[in-house]
């Protein structure tokens, strides 16, 4: 049985590239009722006093955090030739919890579970690299 890992990664990119419009739409709204000046967006120091709402400008920069070693795990694995089932579920069990820290970042902010999120997230990282030295 062939494993790949790369309808992980494109589902990670996927998720980044849709926080990413959730943020634009946001700024673009901002932008078009008066609140802001196109130019408030050029350091961060006023992006963030001046903007309605900064959750999805944060999620997005949280994928560029933890998302990292997921990408680097994946990269590693396939590199190796790991064909491991239990690494692929490991991934997507990642991706999957992402997905539900970012709608919860984006849209709902309630910090007790996005943090349980991130957590169980990060647990799912640390056990595929653990599944991925243990694959060598």
């Amino acid at each position: 049985m062939t494993v790949s890992y790369q309808p992980q990664i494109f589902a990670m990119a996927f998720l980044t590239f849709a926080v990413w419009l959730v943020m634009a739409r946001a700024r673009l709204r901002d932008i078009g009722s008066g609140r802001i000046q196109p130019g408030d967006l050029l350091l961060s120091a006023t992006r963030g006093s001046k903007l309605s709402d900064l959750r999805s400008s944060d999620n997005l920069a949280n994928l560029f955090e933890t998302p990292v070693l997921f990408y680097g795990c994946c990269l590693s694995a396939s590199i190796k030739g790991l064909e491991s089932p239990a690494l692929a579920v490991t991934l997507w069990t990642y991706v999957i919890l992402r997905c539900c820290h970012s709608w919860i970042h984006c849209f709902t902010y309630r910090i007790r579970a996005r943090t349980n999120l991130y957590i169980l997230s990060c647990t799912c990282l640390l056990t595929a690299y653990i599944i991925l030295g243990l694959g060598s």
